[in-house]
């Protein structure tokens, strides 16, 4: 139904739709939402770093795949992913390094009902510091949520 990663352990006392710059949520119409698109089933968190060192490491798969002389182009979720949940028995949840030793890292996890578009929330304590980030993969009605 959702999944998070928790920053502290602060307790969360608000929730504000996590957005992208340039993306205003006073321009939303009802019912809309800000979000991220999903693909292969898999979404996952990552921070600008991370995202750096993971496009650094897939492009560095596409040159290992080009001086081998294997035709086409590698895909990073068959290639790097797949394996690496593989390894550790969970095709559930990845906490991958895109290189082991750095310490940025990329947390892959599946998404609800699988491909589609989620939006994410950031969960604010009460002095508006971020204590977790919240994907909501819309598998609850209004209902069943105000009850969980």
């Amino acid at each position: 139904a959702l999944t998070f990663v928790r920053f502290n352990q602060n307790q969360r006392v608000q929730w504000v739709m996590a957005t992208m710059p340039g993306q205003d949520l006073a321009s939303l119409e009802e019912d809309h939402f800000f979000g991220y698109p999903v693909d292969a089933g898999m979404g996952c968190f990552m921070d600008e770093a991370a995202a750096r060192l993971f496009q650094q490491r897939e492009q560095q798969l596409i040159d290992d795949w080009k001086a081998q002389g294997k035709e086409g182009y590698p895909n990073a979720y068959d290639d790097m992913i797949e394996p690496a949940m593989e390894e550790t028995d969970d095709i559930d949840f990845l906490d991958f390094r895109p290189y082991p030793d750095q310490p940025h890292n990329v947390l892959f996890f599946t998404s609800g009902w699988g491909d589609g578009f989620y939006a994410s929330y950031w969960g604010l304590d009460e002095d508006g510091n971020v204590a977790v980030l919240l994907t909501d993969f819309g598998i609850l009605d209004e209902e069943e949520e105000e009850e969980a």
